[in-house]
């Protein structure tokens, strides 16, 4: 059984398909960063962690992306406080391994708590 999966407007469809040689990747809502697929001020880095970010990045660049692909069109400012805060929260954003291995919520506070 094969199956057909969408994303539009940031939400997923899954519908059983006949065949499933392709990925479709639709255009995220007007309203979000078409990039990303979030809101988010264009000034800031893109989300790293959104899918269809991912799937976008790797199509056109082959490669999983990073927090430092998602920062590359910021300013220089922007970039150090975001890189700052990831760092400091045990992520390397030049790592595809976008949360640093924080799995609960919990944990992200106890870190957070470190940085003050």
């Amino acid at each position: 059984m094969n199956f057909r999966l969408t994303l539009l407007d940031g939400q997923f469809s899954c519908k059983e398909s006949e065949k499933l040689n392709r990925l479709e990747l639709l255009p995220p809502s007007k309203d979000c960063c078409q990039e990303c697929a979030v809101k988010h001020d264009p000034s800031q880095p893109h989300n790293a962690q959104s899918l269809y970010y991912c799937f976008k990045f790797n199509l056109e660049n082959g490669r999983s992306p990073t927090w430092a692909d998602a920062m590359a069109h910021c300013s220089e400012e922007v970039k150090n406080h975001w890189t700052k805060y990831l760092e400091g929260v045990g992520i390397d954003v030049n790592s595809t391994n976008k949360t640093g291995d924080i799995k609960t919520e919990a944990e992200l506070k106890e870190r957070l708590k470190k940085l003050q």
